[in-house]
């Protein structure tokens, strides 16, 4: 299991993934797809559920998030394919981001928590790095290739 998560003052927001979800998988659309785990803690508030997401949105994510990271200028925004988790990072010139999202459960669409948070940058540029070792342990998978 890997792990990234957002620690923003008292409320903390992590990541899990297990693993992929079909690791004989050979074809791309089903050998991608990776079980994880959610969770919220807040002050007053903990929440947590368990989600799918893909190799290749989490890519685009790390991707989009560096362009962000590097220029503190443009939004991001990460919605999953199924919506278990969406993010938006609105930064400013002063290394601050606020930070926007929800996670929600796939099978009922009822929204399980929603939050907004103001944090620095070495916050998401932590939650950055624990991204990037998601991504080398369970990297995209090609068409063809065996697992293993």
């Amino acid at each position: 299991m890997e792990s990234f998560e957002l620690l923003c003052g008292p409320t903390q927001i992590v990541v899990e993934v297990h693993g992929y979800e079909r690791a004989a998988a050979t074809d791309p659309s089903d050998a991608n797809w990776l079980t994880c785990h959610l969770s919220f803690r807040s002050e007053s508030v903990s929440s947590e559920l368990d989600c799918s997401l893909t190799t290749s949105e989490l890519k685009a994510f790390d991707r989009d998030l560096t362009l962000t990271l590097e220029n503190l200028e443009s939004e991001l925004t990460f919605q999953a394919y199924e919506e278990g988790l969406s993010l938006r990072f609105v930064p400013n010139k002063h290394g601050q981001f606020k930070i926007a999202g929800s996670l929600r459960d796939y099978r009922s669409a009822k929204v399980v928590v929603s939050f907004e948070l103001t944090c620095g940058l070495d916050v998401v540029a932590s939650f950055h790095a624990g991204l990037r070792r998601v991504l080398r342990a369970f990297p995209v998978r090609a068409l063809g290739v065996t697992p293993g």
